[in-house]
C-alpha cells in the first residue's frame, strides 16, 4: 500500500467516524466503539509515526537546493529521473517538525510541460490536525499514472513533470500561521501558495534561461483531490505566467460540492483573499465570505476560452463526500451529512453550469473511487468504473487514458478551424434529467457502496463535444 493510498485509508476511517457520530449512528455498546476508535488510532499511528526526514529522501532521490549559487538548473538533471527541488525561503510544511518542502522533477521534453498538484487531504482547525486529516510531510510521487514514462500508453510521458508535493493542508489556498499549535507548541503555518508559487518561480527561471522553451508547446495543468481544487485556484496565475501555445486544464476528483458557507470560510481563513491569486471582483467576494468554488471556475473558463477545462470525477466519489461530512460537523454547518443520491445531483448541478461554456467537459466514472491519474488503475479505467478495463458494460466507450492522450494530442484534436474533433464527455448510463433524491432504502443508498441509483448521464451534462 503506497502513500496515497494509506492515506486514503486514514479518510476513510477517520471520516466516517465522525459521519457516525453527526447522525448519532454509533452504538452505546463499549465493544464497538473500543473498535472504531482503535481503527482510528491505528490509521493515526501511521500517519504520526512517519519518520520521513530530509536524509532519507534524499538517500532516495537526487536532491538539490537552491541558493544564491546554485539555481538547481533543469540541464544537470538525469532524464525521467526524480529530482526534489527545496527552494528554501518562506517555503514549509506545515507543522515545526515536517520535512522541508520540495517539489519534484521529472525532465522531459523541453517544450512540453505538466504542472502537477499533489493529493493529501486538508486541515482546518484543532480537531482536523489532531486527527491527522492533512499529509504533514512531503512524498515524491511514483512513475505510475499520467507520471508514467510509457510513451505507448500516456502522452504525458515525455513531458517534464513539475510535481508541486503537498505538506500544507491548506488545499493550496493557505497563507497563514494559526492561533494554535503543533505538537510541539509551535503555532502551525500553512504556506501552500508559498509553496506553489517557488516551483512556478522555478518554471518561468528555467524558461528565461533557455533551459525549458521560452514558449512551452503544451503546458497541461494538473491535480488530485486537494490538487484538484489546487488547479483551479491555480489555473490563472499560471496561464497568466508560463508562456505557452497551448494548454488544458484537468481537475481529477475535487469539483467543490462543500456544506453551505464552509467554503468561503476555508478561503478566508487560509488567507486566499490576500494572496492576489484572485481578480478583483472574486477577492471582493472572498473577503465578504460570499465566494464559492463555483465562481472561481466559472471566471478560468470564461478568461481562458481557448484552453479546455476536462475534470476527471466518479459519480458518488466517497472522500469528498466524508470531507463534506468532516467540515459540515467541525464547522456547524446547516447541513452536515449528504448521501450519495444528493451528492451527485450536486456534482451535476455545478457541471451544468459549467457546461453552457464550450470550452468545458467531463469523464464521469460510475461508483466510488477517489483520484485516478497518480495511480496505476488510471490506465484501466472506464465509464463503469476504475478497474473496468473496458468491459462488457463499457459498451466500448473510450478509456479514461485514451480520452486524456486525445485532450493533449493538439495535432490529432484540432482542426484547421480551430475545433476541437470529437472530444467528448465521457459517461455510462442512462441519459436523464436530475431530479432531487427520495428518501432513499437504506441498502440501496450507503456511503460504503456504489448502486444503480447513481449510474446515470444527467442530460444537462452529457452529451457533450468540446468547442475550443
Amino acid at each position: 500500500m503506497n502513500f496515497i493510498q494509506k492515506t486514503m485509508m486514514l479518510f476513510r476511517v477517520v471520516v466516517v467516524y465522525i459521519f457516525l457520530l453527526s447522525v448519532n449512528a454509533i452504538t452505546t455498546d463499549e465493544n464497538d466503539s473500543q473498535k472504531i476508535i482503535e481503527k482510528i488510532s491505528s490509521a493515526l499511528a501511521f500517519q504520526n509515526g512517519n519518520n520521513v526526514t530530509y536524509q532519507s529522501l534524499c538517500g532516495t532521490y537526487s536532491c538539490c537546493n537552491i541558493n544564491p549559487e546554485n539555481k538547481c538548473s533543469i540541464s544537470e538533471m538525469t532524464k525521467d529521473k526524480s529530482t526534489l527541488v527545496f527552494p528554501g525561503g518562506e517555503t514549509r510544511c506545515i507543522y515545526s517538525y515536517s520535512t522541508p518542502y520540495a517539489f519534484q522533477v521529472i525532465p522531459g521534453s523541453t517544450d512540453k510541460v505538466l504542472f502537477y498538484f499533489q493529493s493529501g487531504g486538508a486541515c482546518w482547525d484543532r480537531i482536523s490536525n489532531k486527527m491527522s486529516l492533512c499529509t504533514s510531510n512531503i512524498s515524491p510521487q511514483s512513475l505510475q499514472g499520467v507520471f508514467s514514462r510509457d510513451l505507448s500508453k500516456n502522452l504525458h510521458a515525455d513531458y517534464t513533470v513539475i510535481h508541486a508535493m503537498y505538506c500544507s493542508g491548506d488545499v493550496w489556498a493557505g497563507n497563514v500561521t494559526q492561533t494554535y499549535n503543533d505538537d510541539k507548541g509551535i503555532p502551525i503555518t500553512q504556506k501552500g501558495i508559498i509553496n506553489a508559487q517557488a516551483a512556478l518561480d522555478w518554471l518561468v527561471e528555467q524558461q528565461a534561461n533557455g533551459f525549458l522553451a521560452s514558449e512551452l508547446s503544451m503546458l497541461s495543468i494538473m491535480g488530485s483531490s486537494a490538487g484538484s481544487l489546487g488547479a483551479q485556484v491555480w489555473t490563472d496565475r499560471i496561464l497568466s505566467t508560463v508562456k505557452h501555445t497551448h494548454a488544458v486544464v484537468v481537475p481529477d476528483s475535487y469539483v467543490g460540492v462543500f456544506p453551505p458557507n464552509t467554503a468561503a470560510t476555508l478561503m478566508y481563513d487560509y488567507g486566499l483573499c490576500a494572496s492576489g491569486l484572485l481578480s478583483l471582483s472574486l477577492t471582493k467576494k472572498c473577503n465578504a465570505k460570499t465566494i464559492a468554488v463555483q465562481d472561481i471556475m466559472l471566471s478560468n473558463l470564461r478568461s481562458y476560452p481557448q484552453v479546455p477545462f476536462a475534470f476527471i470525477q466518479s459519480k458518488i466519489d466517497d472522500i469528498q463526500q466524508l470531507f463534506f461530512v468532516a467540515l459540515g460537523v467541525t464547522l456547524n454547518s446547516t447541513q452536515k451529512v449528504i448521501i450519495p443520491t444528493e451528492f451527485y445531483l450536486e456534482v451535476n448541478k455545478m457541471f451544468a453550469v459549467y457546461n453552457r461554456l464550450p470550452n468545458f467537459i467531463t469523464y464521469l466514472v460510475d461508483g466510488d473511487k477517489h483520484c485516478f491519474t497518480p495511480e496505476s488503475g488510471y490506465y484501466e479505467s472506464d465509464g463503469v468504473g476504475y478497474s473496468d478495463n473496458n468491459g462488457p458494460l463499457n459498451n466500448n466507450t473510450i478509456m479514461l487514458s485514451e480520452w486524456m492522450n486525445q485532450l493533449v494530442d493538439i495535432t490529432t484534436t484540432t482542426t484547421s478551424s480551430g475545433n476541437s474533433n470529437d472530444i467528448q464527455t465521457g459517461c455510462v448510463g442512462e441519459v436523464k434529467t436530475p431530479s432531487p433524491p427520495t428518501p432513499p432504502k437504506e441498502e440501496e443508498d450507503s456511503l460504503q457502496s456504489p448502486n444503480n441509483r447513481n449510474s446515470y448521464c444527467s442530460s444537462l451534462v452529457f452529451p457533450k463535444t468540446l468547442q475550443v
